[in-house]
């Protein structure tokens, strides 16, 4: 890529071994900012950190270059790229909804990316995602909870994670995650057993399968009076992982079982 600050310039990264995935993009120089119009990864390789790794590297030529922050916008109503840039940058909504990568949030992304050269990004050789470092997050997420320990279960989530629950609403960040987590502490006693992990290829995904058995320990708004009833039951939790850390938690399990487990026991 170019560091002319007159001209739009095109870039590519080759992230995977034989593969050449390009930042499908103008990187166009506008005095200090860097605008992307935009940026794409093929479907195949989505969710295994490489859209970062192609911000980092384009934030990493735009400061060697002269630039002092990133600027880019989206279409409001691309859901996906919404929680991608709102991991990685700053958020100003406008007319438009405009993503600026400044200051701090600059500087930390820019220096993930090692040194390129101002002609092109050149050959990056990124370690791979690993499926077995999912797995040691995802059982790392399992001990903190059947431990009581809150905090270490929020080490191993991004700070926007996603968290659908069960036949229920989709909760975002690690406070709404902190503040359900303590709910659901005031009404059940809950332990996660007989857990299964499957991480998906470039440990971008993953799955678990686990016995979940628990004490109703106080009557919920919506349930049965509590008097300490036990339930067991069958159950999963979907993962997406970026950048090491959880950033999506789907729950499911059969909930009118559970519901019948608490009226008849």
């Amino acid at each position: 890529m170019q560091s002319l600050p007159d001209a739009p310039h095109r870039a590519s990264l080759r992230a995977l071994p034989d593969e050449l995935i390009w930042l499908h993009q103008t990187v166009q120089y506008e005095q200090e900012t860097v605008y992307v119009s935009d940026l794409y990864v093929d479907g195949k390789y989505r969710n295994e950190g490489i859209g970062r790794r192609l911000m980092s590297a384009a934030a990493r030529v735009a400061r060697d270059g002269g630039g002092v922050h990133l600027w880019l916008t989206m279409m409001s109503a691309n859901t996906q790229a919404d929680r991608f840039y709102r991991r990685i940058a700053d958020v100003r909504e406008e007319d438009v909804m405009a993503f600026a990568v400044t200051g701090e949030t600059f500087e930390r992304l820019a220096s993930e990316a090692p040194a390129v050269s101002t002609g092109a990004i050149e050959e990056i050789d990124w370690p791979a995602m690993s499926e077995t470092a999912t797995h040691e997050l995802i059982d790392r997420f399992f001990s903190a909870a059947n431990a009581g320990d809150l905090e270490g279960m929020l080490d191993c989530l991004h700070e926007d994670v996603v968290h659908d629950l069960n036949q229920g609403e989709r909760q975002i960040g690690k406070q709404a995650f902190r503040w359900n987590r303590g709910l659901n502490a005031k009404y059940f006693r809950e332990t996660f057993s007989d857990i299964i992990v499957m991480a998906g290829q470039g440990g971008g995904r993953a799955a678990a399968e686990f016995t979940l058995r628990g004490t109703y320990l106080a009557t919920a708004e919506g349930l049965p009076p509590a008097n300490g009833q036990e339930f067991v039951l069958r159950a999963g939790m979907f993962f997406e992982i970026d950048d090491g850390l959880i950033s999506r938690i789907s729950v499911h399990f059969n909930g009118a079982d559970w519901v019948d487990q608490l009226r008849s026991a």
